[in-house]
Parts: C-alpha cells; structure tokens; sequence
C-alpha cells in the first residue's frame, strides 16, 4: 500500500531549477525532465512519524539509466542543493509543511574508482555554477580541485582514492558514479564499503547512479540490486529507493522497430520523440552497427541487465519466462529438494525445496520455502524440525505426485519422508528409493540441464517471480566437464541451490510424463451455472 508523505523535493527542484545553469555552457538555466523531478521528490520524501524530529526516509539510492541520459547533470545538481540549499528537514507544522535549514557544515563527496569518472559528475558541475546564480548569491568559490562555501566552511570535493584513505571522512552526502565498475580487482567493493561505513557513523545518505551492470562480477551495483531485492523480499522497501527502467526483455535489436521501441522506454523523457536531447536515430545505428556487441549494446543503451557469457541462463531468458500463478490454486504439484549440512566457517549452502505445477497450461515452477545462513550468524545449521514440517505440509497441501532430493546429508531424514508418503508417491527417484535421487550421475543431470535450459528459453516451463529463486538463477554458472555442462557458481557465498531444487522438480516430472502418468485430475464443480445470451 503506497503512503502519503512530505517531501522536500521540491524545495531541491525550486533550488536546481533557477539558482543552476544548463551545463551545455549556453547561459540558459538548467532544466529537470518529469522523471528525474519524479525521483527527486521520492528521494527527498520526509518520515513524519515524529514531527519534531523529522529524518528522510531512504538512506540509501540508485538512479540507473542508459549512457547519455543525463543522470551525471541531475546528480551534480543535487550534490549543489546539499552544498548551500535547506536540505536538512527540522520540523513539520500542523498543516504538513516541512521546516528546513542548510546543513551547518556541510561535506559533499564525488566518487568514483578513477580520476577520469570522477569528472563525469564534477565538470558539468563547474559548468552548472561557474556565473550562476547559486556562484553570486552564495558566494561559491567555484575550483576546478573543489567547491567552497564560506559561509558554512563547505565543500564539495572528488575522491578517486584507496579505500584506507577515505576511511573515517565526516561527508555529509555521497555520490557514487559509474558504480557497474566498482569491482574487487580495482577496490571498488572495499571503496564502496568504506564509503558506507563512513555515512553509517555520520548519519548521511548515498546515491549511485551506474549503467546496467553484467551480472557474477561482483560490482557494487550489481550487489546493490541484490540488496535491494533482498530488502523487497523481506518486505523492508523503506530503506532503499531504487529506480531502474529497462527496455522490455523481448527487445530485438535486429528489429527495428522494436528496437525502437525499446529505445524510447529505456530512454523515457530524455528520448527526442518525448521533448528530450537524445537522438534515438542515433543511437539505433550505433546499437545495429555490426562493430558493437550485442551485450554492450544492451547494458549500455537498452539499460538491460545482460548475463555473463558463462551464465546458465540470460536475465532476459529468465524474465520472459514469468508467469502468475496463484499457489493456492496448484493442486497437483512434483517436488525438488537439495539440502545443506550448514558450515563451520563462511556461508553455508542454501536449503531449498520448489514445486513444478503438474495441473496448470503449463509448467510453472515456485519455490515452498528456502532456508539461507543470515550472514551474521556463525556455525548456521538449517533448521531440520522446521524444514520438515514445511515438507509435511506440501504433502497435506498439493496432490505430490513426485518428490525427488539429493540424499547429500539428508539420506536418513529424506527416507523416512518417503516411507512416510511412498503411496502417493507415482515414480521413485530411484529403483532403490521413492525420493532419493542419483545425483552423483552427471551425465544424467548434464543431460537434464540441457532440457531444463531448452523449456526456459523456448516458453515451455516459466516461474512465478520470486526473487530468491531469480538471484540463485542469475547466480547460476555453465561449468564444462567431460559429461557435458554442470552448474557451479562464481563465489563460495554466491547461492544456487534453489537452482538444483527446480532441477530435480524438473526431473521428476520429466519421469511422471515418461511413465505416461496423469498429472492432474479436475472436475467440475457441482452448481456451477454461467449466463448465456437467449
């Protein structure tokens, strides 16, 4: 349910609006299209729940758009509005007004993981100030090093540094630019991670604003998205205020129109056919040029997430394969199991149990519970009463025609589970058990893969949306082997379990149609009537 709140966005769009100039360098003031006002005013929204002490509600931001857009402009224009505008809520009144002040001492933070991205944001901030009138009636000492405000002893500054050399900086609000290139082989991750430990301490906010980032490069953009769909999943959206707009996932690049089309959605108002400066003709023979990668041409101008090329399946593969279903509706449902034994040092695997529909149009997979190691607890050990009980109840539940589950750690707990349902139970895993399946055959589970990938990708076999089992699919690795492709994953802590879950589900309904068994059984509801035209 959406909520009514105060913002201070519009004192920030007032400010930007006739204090800053255009930094094309034309003298004419600097004007914000609907969208970035739109962010704006969320990224501002004020917590009301104490009046007197009012706090903004995110503390943390991500405004991710194609190249060219114009995010660098918006977020120099917002770094100038914390530097000497009220940006700092103090009180609200009976009538819901906010009350603002400028910060007392404030310290404004541009960075980046190099020099060069650091002038992205920087020089049209130069170009936004230099004979503005914010310069004039602020009395801003406009450098090409920093920004002073004498009136407060305030700045803006760049930082381009090592991670140790901006530990413990007091800054008052941070922009992280280009943040799809922040990764662990240039420090960016530990820059990042420095950069939060500081606004932690300090009570301030950060705001990124990178490209589409390549997924299982470990990016901070691309951990940011993960946090923030963890933070959806745990329903906590409140924290986190994240804005990504990317072209349709059926986009087709060799087809221009929907090429087009895909253009203007990505590019929203800044498109020329919406009122905006960029030239999507321009950009669509870019896009086609038989010189440009594909990939590229996704990430960069389609604002697409674009899988790694050793991904099992692409992010745009699995998205096309969603479809609603309302769980409770399933009846008849296969079941896929893979376990964890827990860890004594680092994260544990997952523990996932996903159900395959076996009475919908179609295939539908969705996972009935998944058990993860929070990542401050040590010596995690799945909860095996718990676990059960949700397997219990899947079995009181759904008409559970098939269970398969790797027996890794589980072997003795998983047998009495199919002693306890092997009636209704209508294809064992194995000749030797009704649920405990030969995983150690890789060239069975090769072979499977394969089938599996070829039903994502042709429309045969679609997932409900669940972001879990989203992030372990995208976490998802193609591995070589003399078998064919297994699947592994790019990091210890990256999970995939879910994964092998929806594997084994897929398999057991693979062997209930091999055994010609019928999957659902529907009849008519009695008093049922529909109206007909005489």
């Amino acid at each position: 349910m959406s909520r009514r709140l105060p913002t201070l966005g519009w004192d920030a769009i007032d400010f930007i609006e006739t204090k800053l100039l255009h930094p094309d360098n034309t003298g004419c003031p600097y004007t914000l299209y609907p969208e970035q006002k739109d962010f704006i005013l969320r990224w501002y929204a004020v917590d009301d729940s104490n009046p007197e002490h009012p706090s903004f509600v995110y503390r943390r931001g991500c405004f991710m758009r194609p190249r060219g857009f114009g995010k660098s402009p918006m977020l120099a224009a917002i770094s100038a509005f914390e530097l000497c505008g009220s940006s700092r809520p103090t009180r609200i009144d009976e009538d819901g007004g906010i009350w603002a002040q400028q910060h007392p001492f404030p310290q404004v933070t541009l960075a980046a993981v190099t020099e060069t991205q650091c002038w992205n944001t920087y020089r049209p901030l130069l170009a936004m100030l230099r004979d503005s009138p914010a310069e004039s009636e602020f009395e801003l000492l406009v450098q090409d090093s920093y920004i002073l405000y004498p009136a407060t002893n305030g700045v803006i500054e760049r930082v381009s540094s090592s991670p140790d050399s901006v530990k413990g900086i007091r800054s008052t609000f941070t922009i992280c630019d280009q943040t799809e290139v922040w990764m662990p082989n240039n420090h960016g991750d530990r820059l990042f991670a420095t950069l939060l430990a500081n606004a932690g301490k300090s009570g301030s906010r950060i705001l990124e604003s990178p490209n589409a980032y390549i997924p299982l490069t470990d990016s901070v953009a691309e951990k940011s998205a993960l946090y923030y769909a963890q933070l959806q999943e745990n329903n906590e959206p409140g924290i986190m205020l994240y804005d990504h707009r990317p072209a349709p996932a059926d986009t087709d690049i060799y087809d221009p129109e929907s090429l087009r089309e895909g253009l203007i959605y990505a590019y929203g108002d800044a498109a020329d056919v919406n009122g905006g400066h960029v030239d999507i003709n321009a950009i669509m023979q870019t896009v086609m040029d038989p010189a440009k990668e594909v990939s590229e041409s996704r990430s960069d101008f389609l604002n697409q997430v674009v899988s790694h090329s050793s991904s099992y399946v692409t992010v745009q593969e699995w998205d096309r394969a969603y479809q609603h279903v309302d769980v409770d509706s399933v009846k008849s449902i296969a079941l896929g199991f893979d376990g964890s034994i827990g860890r004594a040092h680092g994260l544990a695997d997952s523990t996932a149990l996903v159900a395959i529909s076996l009475d919908t149009a179609h295939p539908i997979v969705f996972p009935l519970g998944v058990w993860e190691q929070p990542r401050d607890v040590r010596g995690w050990v799945p909860p095996r009463e718990e676990i059960v009980n949700c397997i219990d109840r899947a079995f009181q539940k759904y008409d559970v025609k098939a269970f398969f589950a790797d027996p890794h750690g589980w072997e003795e707990t998983l047998i009495n589970i199919g002693n306890r349902y092997s009636k209704q139970l209508k294809v064992k895993a194995s000749s030797s058990s009704p649920v405990l399946f030969a995983t150690w055959k890789t060239r069975v589970l090769a072979a499977n893969l394969e089938e599996m990938h070829g039903a994502i990708t042709r429309g045969e076999l679609f997932q409900n949306g669940n972001e879990t089992l989203r992030e372990h699919m995208m976490n998802t690795m193609r591995k070589p082997t003399r078998d064919g492709y297994l699947l592994a994953k790019p990091h210890p802590d990256r999970k995939i379990d879910c994964v092998y879950a929806m594997l084994l589900a897929f398999i057991a309904r693979k062997y209930l149609l091999t055994h010609n068994i019928e999957l659902s059984q529907r009849k008519a509801r009695k008093g049922s009537y529909v109206s007909l035209p005489d």
